[in-house]
């Protein structure tokens, strides 16, 4: 496991150096990048959960098209954040 490192632009944007960008034209191509993100995640068992999320995701989704009544574009911008497992460590034995 490589720790990543979130950076900071000139111009306040945020960002994680050392990921890379998918470009996908279907839902099922999203669908396809989860799971696999998702058999990347760190999980453990603790005393309230079999299977708990010992990291963080974060997915970011651009979206663009083209309205098909009028021909207008639009774009969006997406983030899905899951943050890791929040059982209280008391509780967990985490």
């Amino acid at each position: 496991n490589t720790a990543l490192k979130i950076r900071e632009t000139m111009n306040g944007e945020i960002y994680v150096s050392g990921l890379s960008s998918q470009e996908v034209s279907s839902m099922s191509d999203v669908g396809r990048l989860m799971e696999e993100a998702a058999g990347r995640r760190v999980t453990a068992a603790t005393q309230m959960n079999a299977v708990s999320s010992r990291s963080h995701a974060i997915c970011t989704l651009h979206v663009s098209g083209i309205l098909s009544n009028d021909s207008t574009k639009f774009a969006s911008k997406l983030t899905l954040v899951d943050l890791a497992g929040s059982e209280r460590s008391k509780k967990t034995g985490a």
